[in-house]
């Protein structure tokens, strides 16, 4: 099995004006964040949803887990949306700014494409990189992962 990057890497990296693979990897990081920070806002929602009948705890596993599938067939727009009142107003934010991040970067528009940035910090270079993960790491803090959600998706 070869080590060599793929042709058409290439390609992929000079399309987005991405000088080294030390940016790659950063976006992709950036973009991993984005899904854990999503998974956390499932998790908070699902636990909400749960409580409103008693909590997990008295929830048939079938029930929870179709409860969970519904919530986790939103978008992160709609689970942070839902999940507002019930997380820190500094963590929506975080999460907001991430979402913001992902979404300039992944959906094309004609004349807009950019790499993606936090807080008008571009995430390819070290600071920008830096600025977000250390956002996405106090989101973590705020908002811990809730267990119902992970029982319900084994």
């Amino acid at each position: 099995m070869t080590t060599e990057p793929h042709t058409v890497e290439r390609r992929f990296l000079a399309t987005c004006g991405l000088q080294d693979d030390e940016q790659l990897r950063r976006i992709g990081v950036v973009l991993i964040a984005q899904t854990i920070v999503d998974r956390h806002l499932i998790s908070v929602l699902v636990e909400h949803e749960a409580g409103k009948v008693g909590g997990a705890g008295v929830m048939d596993i079938d029930a929870l887990t179709h409860l969970s599938e519904e919530i986790c067939a939103l978008t992160f727009a709609q689970h942070l949306q839902r999940a507002r009142g019930l997380i820190p107003a500094r963590a929506a934010e975080i999460a907001g700014e991430i979402e913001r991040a992902r979404t300039t970067f992944v959906h094309f528009k004609r004349n807009r494409f950019e790499l993606p940035h936090y807080n008008g910090n571009p995430v390819a270079e070290t600071t920008g990189f830096r600025a977000c993960m250390d956002a996405v790491q106090e989101f973590l803090t705020l908002v811990p992962f809730r267990d119902a959600a992970w029982t319900a998706n084994r």
